[in-house]
């Protein structure tokens, strides 16, 4: 199954599991973490209580700090931790990257059957007092990404500060998230998305979270940045359903089921949420029905992409090529390449960006940026005409220092973020994957000038 195979799929599937040195069972549905590295992102989800500390005095709250990637073993770990502890109507505050679909699902249910309220927060432990207790602050801001989001959902009572990241995508195949432009599909792992994505789109509604939440998430695919909710989103759809998680009284909430069976009476949402079969046939029908908006004859060169980089020559020299679909959101914009060249100046490499997209003629390419590692590299826009009515071609170029393309060309699992502003202020973030980058560039980089 080819790289047309792949778009396809990216309008069917969403949500779940971050990197990590813990591998996700053969097969499992995953997603990738936040844009940003976190030691929360890189480990096992950890479970503490914890007090505050500082001035809070007689004001001192106590919470659940859960932090770092869900994994298979976090609901027993987390299981494990409350056993013989009268946790009923606590504050379980999250900073986490994601995780494995049924193990976000399983924990969101483990603290509706507490009655937990659930909030996103950063624990930062403080130092020792007088007595050796070491007590903590909390700070709002945090990450809670792709199934971290549903396991946010558990909650009885929701909050999420205005300085906290809520983020979400679609899930994807474990282990062909990295490039999943270029990476081969099976039916086996169809019929996992299409499984785990009812499952999700149950629980949204069991849980009390509106369907729009599903909906939205399904439009990420996985080549782009994660998609942050607004305060505004976080209300509609029921993810943040109160302003007051501390201090409460503890809410009765019914015990959610181990696996889905009827759907839970949603508690503290101010509007009945869909029926899960209704809910799921509407998200199915939006995820695959292309927003308003005309498409360009271009959109359908993104089927024949090459896979992966591949080295050509341009003018007489080496370039290490590499073309992708340009999208919004999952919606197909158009399609753009990459190359890096040696650099005229020593120790360099010359890298040229060409887009083609829809977009009317005033609204010309006014930015490009590359995240290649940390590193970021500004392109200078050189030209961005319309090509029809509703069509523009555009073309940026800038140098990549030799240490950032060695950096590059040693790691095996890198990959680059690029990134586009318009004049009409449309962004773009698109992550190419690494699949034949490092061999691309130790070759084109052996007729370079040192």
């Amino acid at each position: 199954m080819g790289p047309g195979i792949a778009i396809l799929l990216a309008l069917l599937a969403w949500p779940a599991l971050a990197q990590g040195s813990v591998q996700a069972p053969a097969g499992a549905v995953s997603a990738r973490p936040p844009a940003r590295p976190e030691q929360a992102d890189r480990a096992t989800m950890q479970f503490d209580w914890v007090r505050e500390g500082g001035e809070c005095r007689e004001r001192c709250r106590s919470w659940i700090a859960a932090s770092g990637r869900i994994t298979e073993t976090t609901v027993a770990d987390f299981e494990a931790f409350v056993a013989g502890l009268d946790v009923r109507g606590a504050t379980v505050a999250l900073d986490s990257g994601g995780g494995l679909v049924d193990g976000g699902l399983a924990l969101g249910r483990a603290f509706r059957r507490l009655g937990l309220a659930t909030t996103v927060g950063r624990t930062m432990r403080l130092a020792p007092d007088a007595s050796g207790e070491r007590r903590a602050t909390l700070s709002p801001r945090a990450t809670c990404a792709s199934m971290c989001v549903f396991a946010l959902l558990g909650g009885v009572r929701r909050q999420v500060p205005d300085e906290a990241r809520v983020l979400v995508h679609q899930i994807w195949p474990s282990k062909l998230r990295e490039d999943a432009v270029s990476a081969t599909y099976s039916a086996a792992n169809l019929v996992r998305i299409q499984r785990e994505l009812g499952q999700i789109a149950r629980y949204t509604v069991e849980m009390g979270g509106d369907i729009e939440l599903f909906e939205l998430s399904v439009r990420i695919p996985p080549w782009e940045t994660l998609r942050p909710l607004t305060r505004e989103e976080l209300r509609r759809m029921h993810v943040h359903n109160s302003d007051q998680i501390f201090g409460g009284a503890p809410v009765a909430a019914p015990l959610a089921p181990a696996a889905p069976a009827a759907p839970v009476a949603p508690a503290a949402t101010a509007t009945p949420a869909r029926s899960a079969a209704s809910a799921a046939s509407a998200a199915s029908s939006a995820a695959v029905q292309p927003r308003p908006a005309q498409r360009l004859a271009l959109a359908t060169d993104a089927l024949d992409l090459p896979r992966g980089w591949t080295v050509t020559r341009q003018g007489g020299r080496a370039a290490l090529i590499r073309r992708h679909p340009l999208t919004v959101e999952g919606q197909d914009i158009g399609s753009f390449e990459i190359s890096f060249t040696c650099g005229d100046k020593p120790d360099s490499y010359q890298v040229s960006y060409g887009e083609k997209r829809m977009a009317a003629a005033s609204d010309r390419l006014d930015g490009v940026r590359m995240m290649i590692r940390r590193d970021p590299i500004s392109l200078k826009v050189e030209s961005s005409e319309a090509a029809s009515s509703s069509e523009l071609v555009s073309s940026a170029r800038g140098l990549v220092p030799g240490a950032v393309a060695r950096a590059l060309a040693a790691d095996a699992g890198a990959s680059l973020l690029v990134e586009t502003v318009t004049a009409g202020r449309q962004r773009t973030g698109i992550r190419i994957g690494p699949a034949g980058l490092t061999e691309g560039f130790r070759e084109i980089a052996a007729g370079c000038s040192k």
